[in-house]
């Protein structure tokens, strides 16, 4: 069975990474493989700053993988500065966007989403800029108080600028999303970014293309993981939200 997730935006002290930890102990171990597809962290400003922050994941992702979980993770773009260090630490497998592979018998492909908001340009400037390895490297070079400025700096302008723009700038482009589902000939994509759990079919016949949206988790509705066995059937397993797992 695979299991795949995606946006907890787990931040120091906010109750779901208890939620995540318990997971990783838990449901997690009767999946031979654990896709993360992005925004596991809420805010990941290096290896070297962030890392100390979250050392209970940390811990709970080494204990997994050491365990046999094989976990991959994928950058969202809130944690694009997941690095090697994390990598090594965890056991985990950084994946690329998109991954491409053959999953319970059918061609799929994953990816956090937000490559394909192809509608909303001004952010996809903004990932091309931040995506760069130059740009990443002089990031790196910052002390560490200039990256939490910065850091500070730009998530104030992404909350400013996000509720101003039309729900349909902020989603998915069906037809970039589907354009590349075609030209991978994958039959199946799933992905998380928008916060809008659904499943979408399109389509006719054997041209059918099922799209999965993850659901993300929340401190006051928790969350789900989407499940997938090995004959294909697809589920959910609920997360609680964490105040009422400490009822």
């Amino acid at each position: 069975m695979i299991h795949f997730l995606s946006d907890l935006h787990l931040a120091p002290g906010d109750g779901l990474t208890r939620r995540f930890v318990e997971y990783l102990d838990g449901p997690a171990r009767e999946a031979s493989s654990v896709f993360i597809l992005g925004d596991l962290f809420n805010v990941w400003l290096g290896d070297d700053l962030s890392m100390p922050e979250h050392v209970a994941s940390i811990d709970a992702l080494a204990a997994a993988t050491a365990a046999g979980l094989q976990i991959r993770v994928m950058h969202g773009n809130r944690d694009f500065l997941l690095g090697n260090i994390f990598a090594s630490a965890t056991g985990t497998t950084l994946i690329p966007d998109p991954w491409i592979g053959e999953l319970a018998g059918v061609r799929t492909l994953l990816t956090h989403g937000d490559r394909y908001c192809t509608q909303d340009r001004g952010y996809q400037a903004y990932r091309a800029i931040v995506r760069s390895a130059s740009v990443q490297r002089a990031f790196y070079g910052m002390p560490q108080r200039w990256r939490m400025s910065v850091a500070d700096r730009l998530r104030q302008r992404s909350r400013d600028a996000t509720p101003m723009k039309a729900l349909d700038i902020t989603d998915v482009d069906d037809k970039a999303l589907y354009a590349a589902a075609r030209t991978e000939q994958v039959a199946r994509v799933i992905h998380g970014h928008t916060h809008r759990p659904a499943i979408h079919r399109v389509g006719r016949g054997k041209q059918i293309i099922e799209r999965y949206v993850l659901e993300d988790w929340r401190v006051d509705t928790g969350g789900s993981v989407m499940t997938l066995a090995d004959d294909g059937a697809i589920d959910f397993i609920p997360i609680t939200p964490p105040q009422l797992a400490a009822a």
